[in-house]
């Protein structure tokens, strides 16, 4: 009788094998993981030497989620997409487009004359219809000197575009802000400098 089951069981663990099942969970699928796209190459870097301080946003931010709030129906809930990650933190992602295009002299180089540090407030995407949403970027920047300290100038950010309601018009736009937000700042750094 032994001898029978064991050939049984044996006979079912083969069954089960060819016939694909599996007597384990299934994994968890990972989810996606997105960054801004390759880093852009610029000829024209920013005059005077800047050095990026820091970017920083706050943790709700910068926790590696794409976020999004429908306006319609509930404002005052951020939500995030359950499948789709940043690579890293926003303000990181966006210190490395600063970075790339300001040139500049590296962090703590004796060369640099200017600081720019900039504080991202909003960084996400917005439905006022369940077809139709925009994506917000809202940032402060400002400039300072690495001698004194002195503020050289201070700016507000506030950029807004339509997108396709879905993950990948976040992702896609939502990089495209961040583009748009560093060439401003770049030149407006360019421009205090003159």
């Amino acid at each position: 009788m032994k001898r029978f089951l064991s050939a049984l069981g044996a006979l079912l663990l083969i069954g089960c094998v060819l016939s694909g099942c599996s007597v384990l969970p299934a994994q968890a699928a990972q989810p996606q993981t997105h960054d801004f796209g390759p880093l852009p190459t610029s000829d024209a870097a920013a005059t005077g030497l800047v050095q990026i301080d820091h970017v920083s946003a706050p943790a709700w931010i910068d926790d590696g989620a794409i976020h999004y709030r429908l306006l319609y129906s509930d404002p005052t809930t951020l939500r995030a997409y359950a499948d789709h990650r940043w690579v890293a933190a926003p303000a990181e992602m966006l210190r490395l487009r600063l970075q790339s295009l300001l040139g500049g002299a590296a962090r703590g180089s004796a060369l640099s004359a200017r600081l720019v540090s900039v504080e991202l407030m909003e960084f996400e995407q917005d439905f006022s219809a369940a077809k139709q949403a925009n994506v917000q970027l809202t940032a402060k920047v400002t400039l300072r000197k690495v001698s004194d300290g002195q503020i050289l100038g201070e700016k507000r950010l506030v950029l807004s575009v339509p997108s396709t309601p879905d993950v990948q018009g976040a992702v896609t736009d939502l990089s495209k802000l961040a583009e748009q937000a560093a060439e401003q700042i770049a030149a407006w750094c360019d421009e205090i400098g003159r």
